[in-house]
């Protein structure tokens, strides 16, 4: 799984592995991509874990967001929900295997089979230190 928008300044003090950009060097410089285009995709993603937690942007507290820290996919990226609102106000850097995926073809969001969602709640769950009950 690669995980996009997970900035320190965001996480918890969880795995570092997965929180270990800084919001502020994905900003500087700023990307070149369609913004509108990629905050739509990241908002058609498949819900991973909702969180009700009220998000505020910490850069430069542009926006707030309310189930930021929820996650979403497409089976192969997942992501903060607050990212989508990262992505429209500042454009911070993404790969560009995502950026091709976000992008192609009007942007569809792939299907995930019952099965695989489940498998992906659980394999995001442990990466972000949650454990199974």
């Amino acid at each position: 799984m690669i995980y996009l928008g997970f900035y320190r300044e965001l996480g918890p003090t969880g795995p570092e592995d997965v929180y270990r950009t800084s919001v502020h060097d994905a900003i500087a410089p700023k990307a070149d991509y369609p913004a509108g285009a990629v905050a739509e995709y990241l908002e058609a993603g498949h819900p991973i874990l909702d969180v009700t937690e009220f998000t505020s942007d910490v850069v430069a507290g542009a926006f707030g967001v309310p189930g930021g820290s929820s996650v979403m996919t497409d089976g192969d990226f997942a992501w903060r929900f607050d990212l989508v609102d990262y992505v429209k106000v500042y454009s911070p850097r993404l790969p560009e295997e995502f950026l091709e995926r976000a992008t192609a073809g009007a942007g569809a969001m792939p299907r995930l089979s019952r099965e695989r969602l489940i498998a992906l709640t659980h394999e995001i769950s442990a990466d972000l230190g949650f454990r199974r009950g």
